[in-house]
């Protein structure tokens, strides 16, 4: 059953990402009159298609992306009335951003929603430890879920936030005493080395601290309508400015690139939050606030200008309305394939990179 609701909670992720991206390009594109000829989900040969008002809607074998086919975008139909390139340059502007407006979209309505109908995950009050990671120092010592912290080093624990801070900063070997079915145990824990990062501006800065393997429990407090949307908005502005730092800092050196992740760890990431979405109100949570993280992403990375994204070609029209004078189109169009090539090969070396990872062919550092 969990691998159910696993591979479920992927489709759902990637279809509602990747459909309303697209709807985005769509619905601004039909407002403005253009001729759209088409609207599918997916690659390869239609599953499903239908043909309505002159545009052919698909769903199509190969889930991996969708497009929207606006007549005029391609060299070859550039004498269509209604095209794309008929158009005047606010409407063709706004049809491109639409799709990654749609996914902004998408994450401001899941993290309000999530705040008024679930609520915001915050610190537990006591330290109960709700995940031992396997092969970690506390799995090895002999601590399980379930297992409530009552004493770190000698010091008395009365919540999660003060469990952390002693875990991080005692001298090893730490002494960790749990409460288990109303008895006491004691365990000596020599602690590994972790890194995690700080956002400081646009950049992230990677610090060390000592860890045991453990994740604890966290609670959910709704939150009125107006709270909500305002932890929305700033939800939503704090995860971008992490995706530009991130950028910013793998570009400049500072951050490793192993920390690009390709559609298998991206998609394994996804089926581990979905199994505990219908676990507790703190799954959902998680699930929901991955969801919103991801649409972001998506949403931000197509607005780079990179050939064959669509930040290239708001770009492209930019200057065009800049010099008042169109680019070569089959140019353009050249441009566009060279980087979807490119972006491809990307894709399937990272893709490569995270399957040997999972199937230990290289280390997971």
């Amino acid at each position: 059953m969990e691998h159910l609701i696993g591979t479920v909670g992927i489709l759902i992720v990637f279809g509602l990402i990747i459909s309303l991206h697209e709807f985005g390009h769509f619905i601004v594109g039909k407002l403005s009159g253009m001729a759209v000829q088409e609207y599918s989900l997916g690659f390869g040969p239609a599953l499903w298609s239908r043909t309505f008002r002159g545009t052919l809607y698909a769903l199509r074998i190969i889930p991996l992306g969708g497009y929207v086919r606006i007549a005029g975008m391609e060299v070859e139909e550039e004498d269509h009335p209604d095209g794309f390139d008929k158009k005047p340059f606010p409407a063709r502007f706004l049809t491109i951003l639409a799709g990654s407006a749609m996914n902004f979209v998408l994450a401001m309505v899941v993290l309000i929603i999530l705040g008024m109908a679930i609520g915001i995950p915050t610190e537990g009050n006591q330290a109960i430890i709700g995940a031992v990671q396997m092969d970690s120092p506390a799995a090895k010592a002999g601590i399980l879920p379930g297992d409530r912290i009552i004493q770190v080093s000698g010091v008395a624990v009365d919540n999660a936030e003060r469990a952390v801070k002693l875990i991080h900063t005692s001298h090893p070997p730490i002494a960790v005493t749990v409460e288990r079915q109303g008895m006491d145990y004691h365990y000596s824990i020599e602690p590994t080395q972790l890194q995690t990062a700080e956002r400081n501006g646009f950049t992230l800065k990677l610090s060390t601290y000592q860890g045991i393997g453990v994740v604890l429990t966290s609670t959910v407090q709704r939150r009125g309508p107006l709270e909500s949307i305002e932890l929305g908005v700033l939800n939503v502005y704090d995860k971008t400015m992490w995706i530009i730092a991130s950028l910013v800092s793998m570009s400049s050196g500072h951050v490793p690139l192993s920390g690009i992740g390709g559609p298998v760890k991206v998609a394994q990431v996804v089926y581990n939050a979905s199994k505990g979405a219908l676990i507790s109100s703190e799954g959902m949570a998680n699930f929901l606030s991955l969801l919103a993280f991801l649409s972001i992403n998506i949403g931000f990375v197509n607005l780079l200008p990179i050939p064959a994204l669509d930040g290239s070609r708001l770009l492209i029209l930019v200057i065009e309305g800049i010099r008042r004078k169109p680019f070569d189109r089959q140019k353009e169009a050249l441009v566009h394939l060279v980087g979807m090539i490119l972006l491809l090969g990307l894709i399937l070396l990272i893709t490569y990179h995270d399957i040997a990872t999972w199937a230990g062919w290289i280390p997971n550092k």
